[in-house]
């Protein structure tokens, strides 16, 4: 019969630890050398950034400090080398600066309305723009004046929205779930509209992509259609 003293509870170890949406970018260091940055997610800690030396394979650890920092959701690495990250679901948008050596927290994207971002593109002015989840919201970051610009909601119902800048810097917006539609903002006027057909979940198919001459097209059930400016 077993003793008391071998029914104990002890501990043995640490179980295997893994991450989520772990990617891999192409990058820069301070000194303008070549580097690999990783994004990891993690259920019960904020994510993490990896610099790499493709060389050595050394590296560095970095993570924010704002809390529900978990996930990756959307992470764009800009011409500038800047990789900026939005997380969830603290609706925070982070930027690794090579030049200042460090991920900065650039702030809430639009408050409790985005929960967490679904895409990030950039215009040919260097404004840096964010659609989220929650309010199917769309926000423009300067990093110039480090302002944001909110735009509100790109659709009454729905709450994902996917942001692309077109050739013309209008910004062409799918919104998906209930009625796949794509609506396009002009940032000069403030104006937005629906362009090309709209589905219903189910009964058709709807996505919206970049095309080798840089211009935005609807891919759908209904027909393909080129985005120009404010009509497709």
């Amino acid at each position: 019969m077993a003793s008391q003293a071998d029914s104990r509870i002890r501990e043995v170890g640490v179980p295997v630890r893994s991450v989520n949406r772990a990617n891999l970018y192409a990058g820069r260091n301070k000194a303008g050398e070549p580097c690999i940055y990783g994004t990891m997610s993690q259920q019960a800690e904020n994510f993490f950034l990896l610099q790499i030396n493709p060389e050595t394979g050394a590296f560095r650890q970095m993570s924010p400090e704002v809390p529900e920092s978990n996930y990756t959701t959307a992470v764009y690495a800009s011409p500038t080398g800047r990789l900026y990250i939005g997380a969830a679901h603290s609706g925070h948008l982070y930027c690794f600066d090579p030049d200042e050596d460090a991920l900065l927290d650039l702030g809430t994207i639009n408050g409790k309305n985005a929960i967490f971002p679904c895409r990030i593109d950039e215009d040919s002015k260097g404004l840096i723009w964010v659609s989220s989840y929650g309010t199917a919201d769309l926000t423009s970051y300067n990093p110039k004046t480090c302002e944001f610009t909110r735009y509100g909601r790109m659709d009454e119902t729905d709450m994902y929205a996917h942001c692309y800048v077109n050739t013309d810097d209008t910004i062409a917006v799918m919104i998906t779930q209930t009625q796949p539609h794509v609506v396009v903002l002009d940032p000069k006027t403030g104006e937005k509209k629906t362009v090309g057909p709209v589905v219903q979940k189910g009964e058709g198919t709807l996505s919206l992509h970049r095309g080798s001459d840089g211009k935005l097209y609807i891919d759908s059930s209904e027909g393909n259609f080129r985005i120009d400016g404010m009509e497709a």
